[in-house]
């Protein structure tokens, strides 16, 4: 799948060249009695935060009375992600500010109340917001050819198995095990991956954490660039929030 001539080339990706993520994908929302959203750290993507011209010290405000909060890990690390079996390693995003993944990615997110407060946090739902360009990208495609393969771990618990085509990504399936101690799959009823049956709540007490992974594999030929998206309450109050830095696949495999 060598392109002749072509003169931009995708790079293997260097965990060395990192970058912290920019201010606006560290941001949350906040909803005033779950109608009147507001900015709470900074801008993110407009489908996500109605409201954008609301203040900041507004929010501050607000957040000062409602201390407690979900602690969401950023994904900038090696060990935020594994490659999956049979594809090959990551290469620079066009960007060169992330990796980007062949086919498939297992995303690897700790969640935690931030022990702010007493206040108990339910988080209701997980989805995924993606921006999809179709089709086969050169720039990507080179790199497939020779490509050394990587394999993945076992399957664990509270983890989420995600398809990615070219209109949206499909119901997420979610590993549980049942009461006689079997492994089943659940599939989602919509794009929140909680939303199953049976229905499935998390609750934080202060400083617990919980490790949650995430399966993302990609059908459809083209570019795919992915945030999940946390929707959790604390006390009479919606909190939004989002992964820090983009989850970025690739196939042309399809």
């Amino acid at each position: 799948m060598r392109l002749a001539g072509h003169s931009m080339q995708a790079k293997p990706w260097k965990w060395a060249d990192r970058r912290e993520p920019p201010l606006w994908q560290r941001a949350r929302t906040l909803a005033i009695d779950y109608a009147e959203p507001i900015i709470r750290l900074a801008k993110i993507p407009g489908e996500f935060v109605p409201g954008l011209n609301k203040a900041l010290d507004h929010a501050g405000e607000l957040v000062a009375a409602y201390a407690a909060d979900l602690t969401i890990s950023s994904l900038h690390e090696l060990a935020d992600f594994k490659t999956v079996n049979g594809t090959p390693p990551p290469v620079a995003s066009k960007s060169a500010d992330g990796p980007v993944f062949f086919d498939g990615v297992e995303v690897v997110v700790t969640v935690q109340h931030n022990g702010k407060g007493q206040e108990q946090i339910l988080l209701e739902r997980i989805d995924l917001s993606v921006d999809t360009q179709p089709g086969v990208d050169p720039y990507f495609s080179y790199m497939r050819d020779g490509a050394a393969i990587i394999g993945a771990g076992p399957v664990e618990s509270m983890r989420f198995f995600i398809e990615l085509e070219a209109n949206g990504p499909r119901p997420a399936r979610r590993q549980i095990r049942t009461a006689d101690g079997k492994k089943k799959m659940v599939i989602a009823n919509g794009p929140n991956f909680l939303d199953t049956d049976p229905e499935s709540y998390y609750s934080f007490s202060p400083r617990e954490a919980q490790l949650m992974k995430f399966n993302l594999t990609a059908l459809d030929t083209g570019y795919y660039d992915c945030y999940l998206r946390f929707f959790y309450r604390v006390a009479a109050r919606e909190l939004r929030q989002q992964t820090r830095g983009p989850i970025r696949l690739y196939t042309d495999a399809a």
